[in-house]
């Protein structure tokens, strides 16, 4: 498993209060997968999502998640990227 730079994945603005805008690069294409987890190591959600060769541009509706510190999770193919996330109400 390789661990990609911080170029790979980034998650904008941080901290999130209503969205998560999200830019992952695939440099190949493939299934990708994103997982918001507590620092206790729950996953809060996951999702899969069939990636381009090249950046992909997400923009996701924050849901119920609390006001927190998480560790957001990007994976595709053998890369795996993380990022610190702080959640604040608005």
């Amino acid at each position: 498993i390789n661990h990609s730079v911080s170029t790979q994945f980034a998650v904008n603005p941080n901290p999130v209060s209503t969205r998560y805008n999200i830019t992952m690069n695939a440099p190949q294409g493939g299934v990708g997968t994103l997982q918001l987890v507590e620092l206790s190591g729950k996953i809060v959600w996951s999702k899969q999502y069939n990636l381009q060769k090249g950046s992909t541009y997400l923009s996701i509706n924050r849901t119920t998640e609390a006001k927190g510190i998480y560790v957001m999770i990007f994976r595709v193919n053998e890369t795996v990227a993380t990022q610190k996330v702080i959640i604040n109400d608005n």
